[in-house]
């Protein structure tokens, strides 16, 4: 007959060699986790955890908090193994029984988040160096027992129950598919030193927060550079809209006066020609064809006309134009400057962001 014994929630564990007649019982857990520990020559073990964080104690009088009869029993177990079961493996199984759980939800089907850190966390604390950790889904567990021979999980109505290792065994994998994001993964490794005894699940989420937070950056950089590019653009083409209308209301009405005067006319005929290659420069931005257009052997008396009132020449309304287009195309040109050294600026000297 076997002498029960019963294991309350944060009270202290049990722990007992084959032979000693003894099984360890614990139930009522809604969202407490279960340990089990064992070695192939006979120590065996059960605890019944609430969580990871050190609370206030309310089980166990005197204790600093809610998690130091925890560490006890971990510490009671790496003694054990010293004295009395030298090279042994210690093997845990740890769950978070529930009664009515849903297998397709993570946090159902395996532990408490953070407690296979937790507990890895203490071995190395004690000096326990073998042992091995298997995470057990505990759907469908109102109760466990405890003997040398195992561990029994029971049901409702106490009937028995198998249960299954988890599909994800460790806390790190678990992690990664919970559809969490980097930051809440963060938050939550931060918010319990206990789940991050190490520090490598901090530093591998704030590494990639981290990484999401200069994408973010560069990706609102991207945005405002487009926009001020847009900006730009629209200032070109409304530049260049203008002054090509401008150009063609006078290519229109030197046509018409070429035509109406004689063929003879090389004046009227290089004012038109003139016009034509103006027109050509300004749409394709092309302030060296409109320099050219200086040695043109026409192009001051298209663009220069003699006043009666004056000693000096005029500019003619086609020289007017031609001093405004080449203003204007300087303007075009420094904006399209400005935006290669922006890009430069940006990419660096290899082109490279």
């Amino acid at each position: 007959m076997l002498t029960r014994i019963e294991v309350v929630m944060d009270s202290g564990g049990t722990i007992a060699e084959a032979g000693s007649q003894k099984e360890h019982f614990t139930n009522g857990f809604g969202g407490c986790t279960a340990f089990h520990a064992k070695t192939d020559s006979g120590l065996y073990g059960l605890y019944h955890l609430s969580g990871t964080s050190d609370r206030k104690p309310q089980m166990v009088e005197n204790a600093t908090d809610t998690n130091e009869p925890f560490r006890d029993w971990i510490q009671t177990l790496a003694l054990a193994l010293k004295e009395h079961h030298s090279g042994q493996i210690l093997h845990f199984e740890i769950g978070t029984p529930w009664l009515f759980g849903n297998n397709t939800k993570i946090k159902e089907s395996h532990p408490q988040l953070g407690m296979e850190r937790y507990l890895k966390g203490l071995c190395a604390k004690y000096g326990i160096e073998h042992y091995d950790i298997t995470l057990i889904n505990m759907i469908g567990v109102e109760s466990i027992v405890v003997s040398e021979k195992g561990m029994t999980c029971y049901g409702s109505n106490e009937q028995k129950t198998n249960v299954c290792p988890a599909k994800y065994q460790t806390d790190a994998e678990i992690f990664e598919h919970l559809g969490w994001t980097n930051e809440q993964c963060l938050r939550y490794v931060t918010a319990d030193n206990n789940v991050d005894f190490d520090g490598k699940l901090r530093e591998k989420y704030q590494t990639r927060c981290n990484a999401e937070q200069m994408a973010k950056m560069k990706k609102e950089m991207e945005l405002q550079r487009k926009e001020i590019e847009n900006q730009k653009m629209e200032k070109v083409q409304e530049i260049k809209g203008s002054l090509l209308s401008e150009i063609k209301v006078l290519v229109n009405k030197y046509q018409l006066q070429l035509e109406k005067e004689p063929k003879e006319d090389i004046n009227a005929f290089n004012q038109c020609v003139f016009l034509e290659e103006l027109y050509q420069a300004v749409e394709s931005n092309d302030l060296s064809l409109l320099h050219d257009m200086n040695d043109l052997p026409y192009f001051k008396q298209v663009t220069e006309g003699n006043s009666l009132l004056s000693f000096f020449s005029e500019k003619t309304e086609i020289g007017n134009l031609f001093d405004k287009a080449e203003e204007q195309l300087l303007q075009v040109q420094a904006l399209s400057s400005e935006e290669a050294t922006d890009y430069g600026s940006r990419t660096g000297p290899n082109g490279t962001s």
